[in-house]
């Protein structure tokens, strides 16, 4: 349901859907208590700007999305303080999307 909810949102250009979508109720309960800081470093991307967070897989990955390249940048820097604030150093990665999305290009 989660996936169907963050494709919809992303196909209607509706960010406070996909913020919603990134939310589980089932696998993070348990995952993020394995990775010291979490709770901080996705509230403090919340506080600067990110439309939600969440663990990327079985993790040791966290990751945020934004609206806007100054977001997502505020973002990552407010994740990687709390995550500092718990003793570990983080490697920030700040990307975008292809506005036009996934497409068949010719070879060669």
């Amino acid at each position: 349901g989660a996936m169907a909810s963050l494709v919809a949102g992303l196909a209607s250009s509706d960010l406070a859907q996909v913020g919603r979508s990134l939310q589980d109720l089932v696998a993070t309960p348990y995952r993020r208590g394995m990775i010291p800081g979490y709770d901080d470093a996705v509230r403090a991307a919340s506080r600067a700007g990110a439309i939600g967070a969440g663990i990327s897989g079985s993790g040791p990955t966290v990751f945020a999305l934004a609206e806007g390249q100054v977001a997502a940048a505020a973002a990552a820097q407010a994740m990687s303080g709390a995550f500092a604030e718990h003793g570990l150093d983080a490697l920030v990665i700040v990307g975008a999307t292809d506005p036009g999305g996934a497409r068949l290009e010719p070879a060669g």
